[in-house]
């Protein structure tokens, strides 16, 4: 999944609704520089977590997420903190 984000804050948070096993998460910032999160695999219920944390309020231009659903139906959202 691919989410533009393109927006500045403290924090990435990212909702899952359903359940879901996480590869990994890659964060690009406006200037081209990208973070990769690996997850391992991991299965994430529903709930809200923070992928990254900011604390000089860094500009996130898109988040790409490897996952695959374990529950009938996942759904996944992604927030900026402000």
């Amino acid at each position: 999944m691919s989410f533009g984000v393109d927006s500045r804050g403290d924090a990435l948070l990212v909702f899952v609704d359903g359940e879901a096993r996480i590869d990994f998460a890659e964060v690009t910032f406006e200037n081209g520089q990208v973070q990769v999160i690996d997850f391992n695999e991991r299965v994430q219920a529903t709930g809200t977590f923070r992928l990254l944390d900011f604390a000089d309020g860094r500009r996130v231009d898109s988040v790409r997420i490897l996952a695959k659903a374990e529950s009938l139906q996942a759904r996944f959202s992604v927030y900026m903190r402000k």
